[in-house]
């Protein structure tokens, strides 16, 4: 790193040493009272130093900003990879009994519910409108109309954790009737795992653009962290959950 290609105050000292040492050229003789120094002996150092520091701190900005290109590059892999292996993953589990049909009901109709906010804001960004939504700080490694579908996928499995999740916390039966407990894990788990997103995500592969029907609630990695995205996940189980409980009367019992 730069900071060990010299030893500690090197930079301090050659402030003062250029600031102090006026190098007399008829004389030889400086104003620290030091003789036989010409600046043909001081300059030559000195620029030769500077030119290795100059250097340094070019290298280190070039190998940061490879690394964080490489960040983003897995983040948007990352992202597009577990969309499409959500419904691989989910279909063998149900063919081969691992998971109840109506936990593979309820992932489609949780990604179904997901397509209500995601087709809207991919439309909304960059790609299609002046004055977008959002910025996107990295490109879509493929197709872009796929970014939505593969985020609605995300969206199916986020809705089968939370049932997981009631499943483990909250006493059986499991929705066949409207239970606070239940809907109050579907509201914690959704809102704690979006926020997460929007953290790990802003600054890295998007960013929302505060406005006045989407305010900034503060900000990280000096990205804005908006209300909206936080409003959707408090009314989107709240719609998983009653449809749950529609389907759940009729499959469960």
């Amino acid at each position: 790193m730069v900071g060990d290609a010299f030893p500690s105050g090197f930079k301090e000292r050659v402030g003062a040493f250029t600031e102090l040492c006026l190098v007399d050229r008829r004389s030889k003789q400086n104003s620290c009272g030091v003789t036989n120094i010409g600046a043909t002996q001081v300059w030559p150092e000195y620029i030769g130093r500077k030119m290795l520091y100059n250097g340094c701190i070019m290298g280190s900005q070039a190998n940061n900003m490879a690394s964080s290109e490489t960040i983003n590059d897995v983040f948007q892999w990352g992202d597009l990879a577990v969309g499409f292996a959500l419904p691989i993953i989910l279909f063998g589990l149900y063919r081969f009994r691992r998971i109840s049909r109506f936990t593979w009901i309820m992932f489609w109709f949780g990604a179904v519910i997901g397509l209500t906010w995601e087709l809207p804001l991919h439309f909304a960004g960059p790609e299609y409108s002046s004055s977008p939504v959002y910025e996107l700080l990295t490109q879509w490694p493929t197709y872009p109309i796929l970014q939505p579908i593969l985020h609605a996928s995300w969206d199916g499995g986020i809705f089968l954790v939370g049932m997981f999740l009631v499943h483990h916390i909250c006493k059986e039966p499991h929705f066949v009737r409207f239970r606070w407990s239940e809907l109050a894990v579907l509201l914690v788990w959704g809102s704690v795992f979006e926020l997460v997103v929007e953290l790990s995500a802003s600054g890295v592969a998007w960013v929302y653009i505060p406005r006045w029907w989407n305010p900034a609630l503060f900000q990280f990695r000096g990205a804005d962290i908006t209300l909206m995205p936080q409003l959707i996940w408090i009314a989107a189980p709240i719609v998983f959950y009653l449809v749950a409980l529609a389907i759940g009367r009729r499959t469960l019992h």
